[in-house]
């Protein structure tokens, strides 16, 4: 089985094929318990991302969108992508506080 770790993108993909790429948000000790799932958020392309809101720009290819926040099942994992630079997780985690402090 793979192991996601936090910052790290991966391509989902089930029996019927892919169903996107996302970013691993939940910390590698709550990742590595024995439960099913993993805290993620999905991302968008680069170029569909200037049109949803909450966004933070990973990549030339990726965006992620944080009021996207969701888990998968540790099965769907299929492809490591990349790692997230450090400024970048920095950024998404900046956001998403600024996203759940916001009343």
């Amino acid at each position: 089985m793979n192991r996601p770790r936090c910052g790290q993108v991966w391509q989902l993909a089930d029996k019927q094929g892919p169903l996107g790429a996302v970013l691993v948000l939940s910390g590698n000790a709550y990742n590595d318990l024995p439960g099913p799932t993993v805290l993620i958020v999905r991302l968008l392309d680069a170029a569909q991302a200037d049109q949803a809101s909450m966004t933070v720009r990973l990549s030339d290819d990726h965006a992620a969108v944080l009021d996207w926040v969701t888990y998968a099942h540790k099965g769907l994992f299929s492809r490591l992508l990349y790692d997230v630079e450090e400024q970048k997780l920095a950024d998404v985690r900046n956001m998403l506080f600024r996203l759940l402090a916001t009343h």
